[in-house]
């Protein structure tokens, strides 16, 4: 069984409605990492990052951003884009857009209280798409952004797992793609040690220029 799954089969209907899952750069791959801030964990991803001179979006949850004191400002003054992620991250995404919208508001005001600005880009909990976090998002200005590489990192239990998983991503990854990561699990440092110099090496734009969202 497959365990990088791709979207593009959803990628059509999607598009038509604002919905993106790939970059419109063929040279460039965009590392996108969701759930946190992970105090722990999310300094030494953007360690990794700076190593390699990578740059991402980490799409946040509002309550990780209030429970985890300054870091998502030391991942905004490091270079990185932030995205909302909600605030409370439901598993079962509400019907009502104006209980969406004041989910998202909260953790606009979490994220613009530590950097500064307001973000433009919105990931759904679980890729959940509704009529109602699609109205929300696009009434408040935000982009809607999925992904078309799953890494399934939240699954990775020990380093050779997360080696093998980095493995399948550097035959699976293709330009345009952007990968899903994610900052919950400490298991993606060891994924990120071998597949970010496998993509810089495979000639993929992972650089500033690699999120043009």
């Amino acid at each position: 069984m497959r365990t990088v799954v791709r979207r593009i089969a959803r990628s059509a209907g999607l598009a038509a409605l604002g919905v993106t899952e790939r970059l419109s750069d063929e040279h460039a791959v965009l590392l996108s990492f969701d759930d946190g801030p992970e105090p722990g964990v999310t300094e030494r991803i953007l360690e990794r990052l700076a190593r390699y001179n990578a740059n991402a979006v980490f799409f946040s949850i509002g309550r990780q951003i209030a429970a985890s004191g300054d870091l998502l400002s030391t991942v905004h003054r490091a270079g990185h884009r932030i995205g909302n992620h909600s605030y409370e991250h439901p598993v079962q995404m509400p019907s009502s857009t104006s209980v969406v919208m004041e989910d998202l508001q909260r953790c606009q005001s979490e994220i613009e209280s530590k950097i500064g600005m307001h973000p433009t880009l919105y990931r759904p909990p679980l890729g959940q798409i509704r009529l109602s976090n699609l109205r929300a998002a696009r009434r408040m200005g935000l982009r809607t952004v999925l992904w078309s590489v799953d890494s399934r990192d939240w699954q990775l239990t020990s380093r050779a797992d997360a080696e093998r998983r980095a493995g399948e991503l550097v035959t699976s990854v293709d330009g345009g793609e952007i990968v899903l990561l994610h900052e919950s699990n400490k298991y993606v440092l060891h994924l990120l040690d071998r597949l970010l110099p496998a993509l810089r090496d495979n000639g993929f734009n992972i650089g500033p220029g690699a999120c043009p969202l």
